[in-house]
């Protein structure tokens, strides 16, 4: 019974990420392209939400938006959200694409054995903005990373902030923006936080790691067993332990933040060094959730707005919401995208 369970739970939530990609009005794509330290192309995949054909015809200028997830989420299942949010108000001249994770969903079929780490991921980024034709022809590009995704964000800000318009930051996650408890709970056990395999391990992911409030349909088994009956399917064939190793390579398992530096050996740069943010002259906004145990609201806070000073970084903490739940008055998904949503749409159009 238990196995027909699961199969059913994971096709309703596919379903449901069709469903939510459709009312976002984004569509998946693949393009090809190659990493700068590669020799080789990969496949990536992503999701598209056209810019409106009519902008031509009036007053609003083209301009593009890159959105890039968080460690272990897919973008048509979460980052959806924040566009069918964003979308009543979402100009016209707008192009919006939702780059997956390297590895993740169907990237993974680009695994070769080899983990990527921070420096990789912006690479792969940069790349990814030049393969689909992001930020050029004097199309301004802003970028949005939540969670590990504002790592790469603001990686590559730092790298070329003469190619970025703005920047938003949602609960991004460094080595030295992790709560204290969380790298412990990591350190000692990953299958704990966002390397999770069985029901249990789920279920206490969606109600402690991402501050989901009893009730939240992320609680209910039945969402739940589909998402483990998914991930085993999609990662398990690979590797068992695949995001206990990726995370690993990044340094995000570590204890001390200073033995990561950037998170990348090879590089001697690190993009929370007040002397780099100091400089930034690119609008950036930078938004928390005021009960996340995975990324310290304080620690955002203090390392990376008021090292960018208020002239640049806008910094707006969420009321009662977790690194992916939102409160507990919202709607049954309530979650850290519908909040951020009204402030974004703010920085953005407007």
């Amino acid at each position: 019974m238990g196995t027909i369970l699961s199969i059913l739970s994971s096709w309703v939530l596919t379903q449901v990420a069709k469903i939510k990609m459709f009312r976002s009005g984004l569509k998946e794509k693949h393009v090809d392209l190659r990493v700068r330290s590669s020799d080789s192309f990969v496949r990536a995949h992503y999701l598209e939400r056209k810019a409106d054909s009519r902008s031509s015809s009036n007053s609003e200028h083209p301009k593009d938006l890159l959105i890039i997830p968080g460690f272990t989420a897919h973008a048509d299942m979460l980052l959806s959200d924040l566009v069918w949010a964003m979308k009543p108000n979402i100009p016209s001249g707008w192009r919006i694409v939702i780059m997956e994770l390297p590895l993740h969903n169907k990237n993974v079929c680009n695994f070769d054995g080899k983990f990527p780490d921070f420096e990789d991921i912006k690479e792969y980024a940069l790349a990814f903005i030049q393969a689909v034709g992001m930020g050029q022809n004097g199309v301004p590009l802003s970028l949005c990373g939540y969670s590990l995704g504002g790592n790469p964000c603001l990686r590559v800000l730092l790298e070329h902030p003469e190619k970025i318009d703005k920047v938003v930051l949602i609960a991004p996650a460094f080595p030295e923006t992790r709560d204290s408890n969380f790298i412990e709970l990591g350190r000692n056990d990953p299958r704990r936080i966002h390397a999770w395999q069985s029901l249990e391990e789920a279920r206490f992911f969606a109600k402690s790691i991402c501050g989901c409030h009893e009730g939240h349909l992320v609680t209910y088994d039945a969402a739940l067993r589909g998402w483990v009956r998914q991930r085993r399917k999609t990662y398990g064939k690979h590797d068992l332990n695949f995001f206990a190793k990726y995370a690993s390579a990044m340094g995000m398992l570590e204890k001390e933040p200073e033995t990561t530096n950037n998170g990348n050996s090879s590089s001697g740069s690190n993009p929370l060094d007040p002397a780099l943010l100091g400089k930034i002259q690119n609008p950036v906004l930078l938004v928390t959730g005021d009960r996340d145990i995975c990324i310290s609201s304080h620690k955002c806070q203090a390392l990376i707005s008021e090292a960018m000073g208020k002239n640049s970084c806008t910094f707006c903490e969420l009321v009662d919401t977790g690194h992916y739940g939102g409160p507990r008055d919202g709607p049954p998904d309530s979650n850290i995208f519908y909040e951020s949503a009204p402030v974004m749409v703010n920085f953005l159009f407007h």
